[in-house]
């Protein structure tokens, strides 16, 4: 019920099938490759040259490829999920982070290794400056604040648009000159 093929000595293993079992292939003695009833297992890597790779799902719905000058991962059918606790995108080397995504809690996207930008309960932060050429769409009651202690606001809040400072002086400067100052007292 066992077929065992091995080198001329009897001292490695090649190959082993078992009757209503698995097949198991071997290098150099050591098993790389064996079937199972939920399918196979492999030890190490598999390998395939360029422009050739992996196919999965019945109308080969996956596809994970290089083609010599890049790599892609093609979806055909479906959402491509990514799942995992905690998901890191970053460099080859593994030493700059482009984008992380914790588990119940914020992504964060970075430039040159440096946190730009991240989501949180109550919306997004910025850590450093805006700037867009696109418009910027806040529902009623959604804030833009500014300052590490959120000391200014600016929102509409259904009825009113409104400009709240809660710390020093505000300033409103048109070309660089002083056109309005506020402060808690005029």
């Amino acid at each position: 019920d066992t077929i065992r093929i091995t080198n001329a000595a009897v001292s490695e293993t090649q190959a082993l099938f078992t009757a209503n079992g698995s097949a198991e292939l071997y290098y150099d003695n050591s098993k790389k490759f064996e079937t199972m009833s939920s399918g196979a297992y492999v030890e190490g890597y598999l390998n395939f040259p360029d422009s050739g790779g992996l196919r999965i799902g019945s109308g080969n719905d996956l596809k994970i490829f290089h083609n010599g000058a890049r790599s892609k991962i093609e979806n055909l059918t479906g959402d491509l999920r990514i799942c995992g606790n905690s998901i890191q995108l970053k460099n080859y080397d593994d030493d700059e982070t482009y984008i992380t995504c914790a588990d119940d809690g914020a992504v964060e996207l970075y430039w040159n290794n440096e946190k730009k930008m991240e989501t949180y309960q109550y919306g997004v932060n910025f850590t450093q400056n805006i700037k867009t050429e696109l418009h910027v769409n806040l529902l009623d009651n959604g804030e833009a604040i500014f300052g590490t202690g959120g000391d200014l606001k600016i929102f509409h809040n259904g009825s009113d648009s409104l400009i709240s400072n809660t710390t020093g002086v505000m300033y409103v400067q048109n070309t660089g000159d002083l056109r309005l100052r506020v402060n808690n007292t005029e």
